[in-house]
């Protein structure tokens, strides 16, 4: 995945917590604007919904998927 036009990015690592097992991802258009939730809040229907608080967080105006 390559983001173009990077709004935001937020990658925050808490001390003696692995930020990079990731057991739900969400990835959305809203506004023109891509986002990629790697700990999106999880609710017991199987919901997922943005955190904008997540430890993992990209937004950018553009996603481009290479092989």
């Amino acid at each position: 995945m390559i983001f173009k036009k990077v709004i935001f990015f937020n990658f925050r690592e808490i001390k003696d917590c692995s930020s990079l097992n990731i057991t739900d991802a969400l990835l959305t258009n809203e506004d023109s604007v891509v986002v990629l939730d790697f700990f999106p809040h999880q609710f017991s229907d199987c919901v997922l919904e943005i955190d904008e608080n997540s430890d993992f967080l990209i937004k950018a105006e553009k996603l481009e998927l290479k092989r």
